[in-house]
């Protein structure tokens, strides 16, 4: 089954997390799995 996030999906969301977004919300908020990021 093909993931339903895009590249640019990871990459936003992990910019949030480096900015001080927790995880989980972010996780949430961009459709990433928590083992993803």
């Amino acid at each position: 089954m093909k993931p339903q996030y895009t590249e640019y999906d990871i990459m936003c969301a992990l910019e949030e997390i480096s900015n001080g977004k927790f995880l989980r919300k972010t996780c949430l908020e961009w459709g990433t799995p928590k083992s993803t990021l």
